[in-house]
């Protein structure tokens, strides 16, 4: 009989015990949305309910302008990533003063919020299960856990930084120059092993946009007048190659995944189109008298443009979307001022 009750308190045990591992190395995974379609992220105007994050649901063609749950965003959201099945939003906050990180699921409910990152946190990358925020008025880069949001450690850049890009253990960060003070032409190249920076790479004026291409090369864009693309090594750190863009430089290089051709935002506004590898570029969209395309990237499986257009930065901004020529084929209204789009 002893030997029946032993039995029984073993199996008992094995029973408890496998419950309480279960329940530790199986956490629920977060709720996500889980059809294709576009986030978009709307700075909004001084009044802080005026930012959003909207969705474009496209197997359904219909477009939310509110996603962000609860409440509403802040002043100022200008940095927008998608890491493992999470969304990270940088929010500036007022000039000169800390801003704040959200870490949402793919539904739009915040998970986690770090309320005091840096001085007017710009935009993000995500590295080594980090994420490196810029910091454009302390000309620094601050460093976050990316599980839980805790504060790391913050790495002095250039001049301004704002765009920034991770490929590997490597974060490379645009150093953009102060409005009417110190200038910069730099690219800082941060090792997210160390937390420091390993390489500085000089180019020209105002580094404005940044991305990585097919070739895993370092794709950047220079805003300050010299009208210069520079494609960089990954490994060396060497600028490989470069094009002369005629109609000038101005922000958010997106890549064709299938094909060599890149995209951005031209000096005059318009969406260009420029061949890597003949180095010839033409205008795909113009914009109208009424339109500021303040925002864009390529959706290269589905061959589409998504242009955000900021109109007078007062009211409701669009979202334009072309087709891979250029031919216009629907508009959504979206926040005020939207600056990103990043596709699911």
């Amino acid at each position: 009989m002893r030997k029946i009750y032993l039995l029984l308190f073993l199996v008992l045990i094995f029973v408890v015990s496998s419950c309480n591992r279960d329940s530790v190395i199986e956490p629920e995974p977060p709720p996500q949305i889980s059809v294709t379609g576009a986030y978009i992220l709307s700075e909004g105007s001084f009044n802080a309910t005026t930012s959003q994050l909207s969705f474009y649901n496209i197997p359904d063609d219909t477009f939310s302008v509110s996603i962000f749950n609860p409440g509403n965003l802040g002043l100022f959201p200008s940095g927008l990533i998608k890491q493992d099945n999470y969304i990270y939003i940088a929010e500036q906050g007022n000039f000169g003063s800390p801003g704040k990180v959200y870490k949402l699921d793919t539904n739009g409910t915040v998970v986690s919020v770090n309320n005091s990152v840096g001085m007017n946190p710009y935009s993000l990358a995500y590295s080594n299960g980090k994420i490196y925020v810029t910091n454009g008025p302390a000309s620094n880069v601050t460093v976050l856990d990316a599980v839980t949001l805790n504060f790391i450690t913050e790495i002095t850049v250039g001049v301004y930084p704002q765009e920034i890009v991770a490929l590997g253990n490597r974060v490379f960060v645009c150093n953009t120059s102060l409005y009417g003070g110190a200038e910069d032409s730099t690219v800082s190249v941060i090792n997210s092993n160390a937390d420091s920076v390993e390489k500085t790479i000089t180019l020209r004026k105002d580094p404005g946009s940044i991305i990585v291409n097919n070739d895993y090369r370092i794709v950047v864009g220079c805003s300050g007048g010299s009208n210069m693309i520079y494609f960089i090594d990954k490994d060396t750190l060497g600028i490989v190659d470069s094009a002369y863009v005629p109609d000038g430089f101005g922000t958010n290089i997106a890549v064709d995944g299938e094909t060599s051709n890149i995209y951005f935002i031209s000096g005059n506004g318009n969406v260009v189109r420029l061949n890597q590898q003949t180095k010839f570029s033409e205008i795909v969209i113009n914009a109208g008298s009424s339109s500021f395309f303040y925002g864009y990237n390529f959706d290269w499986r589905n061959r589409k443009h998504y242009v955000l257009d900021a109109r007078d930065f007062a009211s409701p901004g669009s979202l334009h979307i072309f087709s891979i020529g250029g031919t216009f084929e629907k508009s959504f209204n979206t926040g005020i001022a939207p600056r990103r789009v990043i596709f699911k």
